[in-house]
Order: C-alpha cells, then structure tokens, then sequence
C-alpha cells in the first residue's frame, strides 16, 4: 500500500469518526424515546383457509380441524398472548378467500417479539397428534406498536 492510498484510508476513518459524533448525540436521543422499542408489541394474524380444508369433509373440520385450531389458541393463551379481537370476512367473501388471500384476522397484544415465531411455529406441528394447521389454514403476521394518538381519542384502554 502506498502512501497516498494510507492517506486516503486514513482522512476516510477520521470523517466517518467526526460524522459519527456529529450523528451520535441524535441517534442516542431518538433511542431514549419511551416506548418506541417497548413491548407490548401488536399483532396482526391474517389468516385463510387453503386446499386442504375445501377439499375436507364436514367431518375432517368438525372433528379433526376444528378441535386443532381450538386447542392452538388455548396453547397461545398460556403462553401469555392476549386477543384483542378478531374480523371474520364472511360477510364480502364465501368460498375461498381470493385477491385478498385471507378470510379472517386475529389482532393479539404480546410482551416478546419471539413470540410471534412461537405462535406461528404452534401451526406447523399438530398440538393433538393428528393434523397440522397448516395444511387446511395459512397464517401470516404483521407487527407493531399500537396507534396511541387514535385509541387515546376512543378511550380505549387496553391492560
């Protein structure tokens, strides 16, 4: 390496330095901000029925899926994961769900983003030891942070 090239290297490192201290104070004070990295966290679960439950029988839903899907909220529950409420779409959609992909939503309060991982993965392994979830139902996630502003105008107090 050449001088020019050490010199060039060097006034680089002290630019990025200085920036960096320029920068820092900021960044610290956007960090110290209540609440913007702090749980709780929301959860937006979309969720639709996939081929496996419309090609199902009455009987596979009623005594296979159903009780599945079932005891998968409960294991939720005990794991701390609180329901804020859900939307059905049956009353814009019948059939399988189109353009849209999902027929229901599932809106949950948690205290650790692991969690949601934890939830999802309760889907892909059977909780009864006879079907999984995610043959007859897809899931996804959205996360993030509640709208204060909006529920301080509806009073609305979540625990």
């Amino acid at each position: 390496m050449n001088i020019f090239s050490r010199t060039v290297i060097w006034s680089l490192m002290a630019t990025v330095i200085t920036f960096g201290s320029l920068l820092a104070p900021s960044v610290q004070a956007e960090e110290a901000k209540p609440g913007k990295w702090d749980a709780p966290w929301r959860v937006l679960l979309r969720a639709g029925v996939i081929e496996g439950w419309t090609q199902g029988t009455s009987a596979d839903r009623r005594d296979l899926i159903m009780p599945e899907y079932n005891e998968v909220h409960r294991k939720w529950k005990e794991m701390g994961v609180k329901m804020i409420g859900t939307i059905d779409d049956h009353l814009t959609q019948a059939g399988t769900p189109g353009s849209r992909h999902y027929g229901w939503y599932e809106l949950y309060e948690i205290d650790d983003l692991a969690t949601v991982g934890k939830m999802l993965d309760l889907i892909r392994r059977s909780q009864l030891g006879k079907v999984r979830l995610d043959k007859y139902m897809r899931y996804d996630a959205l996360i993030g942070t509640p709208q204060i502003e909006a529920e301080k105008v509806f009073d609305l107090k979540i625990d």
